[in-house]
């Protein structure tokens, strides 16, 4: 993979190849008032990075 401009931390990318157990990962805007209670809820916020 050529991840030169990367914008997600890399350890996201990390994680996500080399687990057995996490499959997907939320990135959530906490600077947006709820946008964390609303991740944790499951509602619809943020956007979901899964392993392929």
């Amino acid at each position: 993979m050529d991840l030169k401009n990367l914008i997600i931390e890399q350890i996201v990318v990390d994680l996500l190849a080399n687990t057995i157990n996490i499959r997907e990962v939320r990135i959530v805007n906490c600077h947006t008032r709820s946008n964390i209670e609303k991740g944790i809820n499951d509602k619809n916020v943020g956007t979901i990075i899964r392993a392929e």
